[in-house]
């Protein structure tokens, strides 16, 4: 589990299941943190909200272990720019402007 070797709280799945039922991915159930992302609310003091983020990050780069195998993590972005203006697309009609995601 990858949560007790961080230094920050993340949400631990509590469920998950593999794809089936017309779903084609994998996924899971997580607790939600309540709160504010820090554009909205800015945190106290700046300085230690970089080095939280910062140990963090060491941390997460130094768990040892199999890494999720994903075709569209790790990847760069151009490989995925079709796929994401295709879906962007379909949502003609149904969001007010799709093209405001781009």
């Amino acid at each position: 589990m990858l949560a007790p070797k961080l230094p920050l709280p993340v949400p631990a799945p509590v469920g998950a299941s593999e794809p089936g039922e017309g779903y084609p991915w994998c996924w899971s159930v997580v607790p939600w943190f309540s709160g504010d992302t820090a554009a909205v609310t800015p945190p106290p003091d700046v300085d230690e909200a970089g080095r939280s983020i910062g140990d963090f990050l060491a941390a997460l780069w130094a768990v040892e272990g199999p890494r999720p195998a994903s075709d569209y993590r790790g990847i760069a972005l151009r490989r995925r720019d079709e796929h994401v203006r295709t879906a962007i697309a379909r949502l003609d009609g149904v969001m007010a402007d799709p093209r405001s995601v781009l």
